[in-house]
């Protein structure tokens, strides 16, 4: 079992009341990324893994491991708020209501 694969098992059995609320720091990437081939057949993995529509919003490893979680319980959340709320923080509100 991977990581990816493991992250909504662990959510699961983790209390996200943990009252923080996370902003997103401005993310930024370079106009040309060079990485090596293993990076890059390394970045595919994850992404055939994590894939979701809010993979694009993640600006931190954490978030990517939270995106499918995220998706598969508001599909329907707005690009405005992916862009300026952690996905952590996102799962908090949900557990909530």
């Amino acid at each position: 079992m991977t990581v990816i694969d493991s992250a909504e098992d662990y959510l699961a059995q983790t209390n996200l009341e943990l009252h923080r609320f996370r902003e997103k720091m401005p993310f930024e990437p370079s106009l040309f990324s060079l990485v090596t081939a293993a990076e890059y057949r390394l970045t595919k993995a994850i992404i055939s893994k994590a894939d979701n529509p809010y993979l694009q919003y993640a600006h931190a490893p954490e978030e990517i491991f939270l995106s499918r979680l995220l998706y598969r319980l508001n599909p329907a959340l707005p690009a405005e708020t992916l862009i300026r709320n952690h996905f952590e923080t996102l799962l908090q509100r949900l557990k909530r209501l």
